[in-house]
């Protein structure tokens, strides 16, 4: 009985519960707790980024909600962004804040959760990893100062000038670039 009584109130105080009085809703919400405390449990002590309880993890956030679950997968996913946003800084040609790069890796981290569909048979560590590296691409592109197409025409003028260089043997003058 004095369980029952702190699941009502904690329940009352988050905004779970409106009404104490309600059956039903106690009984769904005190077996919401329990099977969140099971698989909070569980992934706590055996959860690795490889391992199959990641898909269980993300089905129970996906149909609950609760932050918590997304808090442990994102504690889990961490050390994962942060390895790709320091490849990712280090291959750039200029130097790149991996701060910013850690951000965005989160953001794609977020929508890799929510998109992510297991009847397509990939592994959710593949598909976050393709989509935290898009993330951190699509952030850099938007934090660029150049424009797009100033930036294609200077890669298009940089292949001309090299390939009439190694085809002429000398420096191409502009008629001919």
């Amino acid at each position: 009985m004095m369980q029952q009584k702190k699941i009502v109130r904690c329940g009352q105080e988050r905004g779970d519960i409106e009404d104490p009085e309600d059956i039903e809703s106690l009984k769904k919400y005190e077996a919401d707790l329990l099977s969140q405390a099971s698989i909070l449990d569980i992934n706590l002590r055996s959860f690795d980024i490889d391992s199959p309880n990641v898909v269980n993890a993300l089905r129970a956030y996906k149909r609950s909600g609760r932050g918590e679950l997304f808090e442990l997968l994102a504690k889990k996913y961490e050390p994962l962004i942060i390895y790709i946003a320091k490849r990712l800084a280090s291959s750039m040609p200029n130097p790149v804040e991996v701060g910013d790069l850690i951000s965005d890796g989160f953001v794609g981290f977020m929508k890799a959760v929510e998109t992510f569909d297991e009847k397509k048979g990939i592994e959710f560590k593949t598909f976050a990893s393709h989509r935290i590296r898009r993330e951190m691409l699509d952030g850099l592109i938007s934090r660029d100062w150049v424009p797009h197409l100033v930036r294609s025409r200077s890669d298009q003028y940089k292949k001309a000038f090299e390939a009439l260089y190694a085809g002429l043997g000398r420096e191409p003058n502009d008629f001919e670039i």
